[in-house]
């Protein structure tokens, strides 16, 4: 479900065919499930290494209305 939506149809119906295969069919209910608990429990994703992610806040040049380039700041 999760996949389909990012727009993976392919990577959707692979992960369902391995579901059917392995014979349980309530798996992906139970994915969809956790899902709604993790987005509680980490509402902005964790990093590759697994720490959470703090929410998105502007910098300060932007607070101050400035213009920095990339890597400029």
């Amino acid at each position: 479900m999760m996949r389909e939506e990012a727009g993976d149809r392919e990577g959707a119906n692979s992960l369902a065919r391995q579901v059917a295969d392995h014979g349980n069919t309530n798996a992906l209910y139970h994915l969809a499930g956790m899902r709604v608990v993790l987005s509680r429990l980490w509402p902005h994703g964790l990093e590759p290494d697994g720490t959470p992610i703090p929410p998105w806040q502007p910098s300060i040049s932007a607070l101050l209305g400035r213009r920095v380039p990339p890597g400029m700041s």
